[in-house]
C-alpha cells in the first residue's frame, strides 16, 4: 500500500474509532456502556444508581431482573464494563452468584440492602470493586466510579 492509500479496512474503522474519541473526549464519559440492575424492591436505589453511573459512562442499561442481566450479557455485542447490583435479600445475593461466570470480566459495585453475615461472605465471592452495604452516600460512589474509569 502507497502513503496516501487506504485499505479496504480501514474507511469502516474510522468512523467508529472517531465516535469513541469524540464521546469520550467531549463528554468526558467511558465509551462504554454500564448497566444498574435491581428488583423492584429496589427501584428508588436503581433510580439514583442509574444517575450516578451515567456521568462516568456514555449508556447506561437498567435490569429489573436478573434474568434480564443475564440477558444481556450473554450477549456477544455488548460492549458492557461496569455493572452496578443492587441486592435487597440473600435469596437475590443466592441468583447474582449464580451469574458469577458472566460477571467474571467486568467490573462490579455491588450494594447490599440487607447485611446478614451469609450475604456478606456470599458477595466477596464476585470480587466486586465496590462493597457496601445499604444505600451509600452518593459522593461515595461518584468517587469510587470515578478511579475506577479514569475520569
Amino acid at each position: 500500500m502507497r502513503l496516501g492509500e487506504e485499505s479496504l479496512l480501514e474507511p469502516a474503522l474510522k468512523p467508529e474509532v472517531r465516535l469513541s474519541e469524540a464521546r469520550f473526549g467531549s463528554s468526558g464519559t467511558h465509551p462504554f456502556k454500564a448497566i444498574v440492575c435491581g428488583s423492584a424492591k429496589c427501584f428508588e436505589a436503581t433510580a439514583e444508581l442509574e444517575r450516578l453511573t451515567g456521568k462516568f459512562v456514555s449508556e447506561v442499561d437498567v435490569c429489573r431482573s436478573l434474568d434480564e442481566l443475564s440477558h444481556r450479557l450473554r450477549d456477544p455485542g455488548e460492549k458492557v464494563c461496569l455493572v452496578v447490583l443492587v441486592v435487597a435479600d440473600e435469596c437475590e445475593i443466592d441468583e447474582v452468584v449464580s451469574l458469577a461466570d458472566l460477571l467474571d470480566d467486568i467490573r462490579i459495585l455491588l450494594i447490599l440492602l440487607e447485611e446478614t453475615p451469609r450475604a456478606l461472605i456470599k458477595a466477596h465471592t464476585l470480587r466486586p470493586r465496590l462493597l457496601v452495604t445499604g444505600m451509600p452516600d452518593s459522593t461515595i460512589i461518584d468517587e469510587v466510579l470515578g478511579k475506577m474509569l479514569g475520569a
